[in-house]
């Protein structure tokens, strides 16, 4: 099931680009094997793909990410909300991935309830709490200057919940269940 209630406020015209969605890498988000969104979900995402990643390029606006940092815009895919991967987000940096600067998105992945299971709000969660908890966590990761990535990865588990960005209380529930989890 979706988990959240669409509201999305624009036009009915669905401009879909799906062609598939990749799973999500092995322990993504307190998983421990491959994640797989619902048929709903991915339906959804494909019928409102361009509302969707407005939508997640201005939440990541209002949280306080800078504008040259929303979306992966140095690949083909450079969207704030891209729909053929499901496990959470993703971030590059010029330092590791050969970018101009610094860039994060989010995936489908954050519509469905079932993809953290590390954290028992997430399931309770909306999208935006989602998608803030999501943008925090690649915003920490991508912000963090080390060559290996499990290290960023690990340091951005840690500390997002600590974000100076301006994500919902929910969003840093989801934030310090994940982390409380991850290190029992």
């Amino acid at each position: 099931t979706l988990g959240f209630v669409p509201t999305i406020g624009w036009g009915m015209g669905a401009m879909g680009r799906y062609a598939g969605v990749r799973a999500a890498s092995p322990g993504a988000y307190g998983r421990t094997g491959k994640f797989t969104p619902s048929e709903d979900v991915v339906d959804f995402a494909n019928r409102w793909d361009t509302e969707l990643d407005a939508a997640a390029a201005n939440r990541m606006r209002r949280v306080g990410v800078p504008e040259e940092m929303i979306g992966l815009s140095d690949t083909p895919f450079g969207r704030a909300l891209e729909t053929r991967a499901a496990q959470g987000g993703g971030n590059l940096h010029p330092d590791w991935s050969g970018v101009s600067h610094p860039q994060l998105n989010v995936d489908i992945a954050v519509l469905d309830a079932r993809l953290n299971a590390s954290s028992p709000t997430w399931a309770r969660a909306s999208w935006k709490d989602r998608i803030d908890a999501v943008v925090a966590h690649e915003y920490a990761e991508v912000l963090y200057r080390h060559p290996d990535m499990a290290v960023r990865h690990s340091h951005a588990i840690q500390h997002a919940a600590e974000t100076q960005l301006r994500i919902t209380d929910r969003a840093r529930q989801i934030l310090m269940e994940d982390a409380l989890y991850r290190t029992r």
